[in-house]
């Protein structure tokens, strides 16, 4: 099994890999998810978010599309 590629977060200037996948569960929330195209084997989701906090709450800042 390949690990997968992780999301990132900015915080306090340092890029840092999260061990959780924010968007997973709002896809799961409303019932579907947009069509990515996964080409990569470390990236079955097809996407990498990268995060920042800002005023305490979590925002996603860019979405890149993998593949």
């Amino acid at each position: 099994m390949t690990a997968q590629a992780s999301e990132h977060l900015e915080y306090c200037g340092q890029k840092l890999a999260m061990q959780s996948l924010p968007l997973e569960d709002y896809f799961d929330s409303i019932g579907r998810r947009p069509p990515f195209s996964t080409m990569a084997t470390n990236n079955w989701r097809g996407y990498i978010g990268e995060w920042e906090i800002i005023d305490k709450r979590l925002f996603l800042a860019r979405l890149l599309q993998m593949g």
